[in-house]
């Protein structure tokens, strides 16, 4: 039998998760229901917030991830924490945050304090309320406990890291 996701609605505007491929995407997308709230720190812009208007609560043992769609690239923004863990006993509105990347530099160089942003909307390719901006997918959460020791077990690959295998 297959685990169940409860989810509650929170606003009158939020659109159920859809699969394209239902059975065989892993994922759900998400709907955007609000073209996005502007977070600004200092008059720099630290990141657009979507809402979904969901809440959600996944079966025990399970927990939810949220991560951009295939598509994003299109976008003019880069998921905050590139996939969002969304713990077990989260009842709150699954939000994506995500930041604006300027490639061609029309941000001004004034702070911004003008909380009308609708001027980005023209200039940035952004997510607006009903766009899909972003998935969910839940999994199994596995608990591991943790053993602090003096030494590890040596292997091939050893201390080599990030670039090592010569690709």
């Amino acid at each position: 039998m297959k685990p169940v996701l409860k989810m509650k609605m929170l606003d009158g505007r939020a659109i159920a998760p859809t699969q394209g491929h239902p059975g065989e995407d892993a994922a759900y997308d998400m709907y955007a229901i609000d073209d996005g709230k502007f977070k600004f720190v200092n008059g720099k812009l630290l990141y657009i917030e979507y809402s979904t208007g969901w809440a959600i609560e996944p079966p025990p043992g399970y927990h939810t991830e949220i991560m951009p769609r295939s598509s994003n690239s299109k976008k003019d923004l880069l998921l905050c924490n590139s996939i969002g863990l969304v713990d077990e006993g989260y009842r709150g509105d699954i939000l994506f945050r995500y930041q604006l990347i300027d490639f061609l530099g029309f941000m001004p160089d004034k702070y911004l304090t003008d909380v009308d942003c609708s001027w980005m909307k023209f200039k940035y390719d952004l997510y607006k309320s009903g766009d899909r901006c972003g998935q969910i997918l839940m999994r199994k959460t596995e608990h591991f406990n943790i053993m602090v020791v003096s030494e590890l077990e040596d292997s091939q690959r050893g201390e080599a890291g990030l670039g090592s295998t010569g690709t």
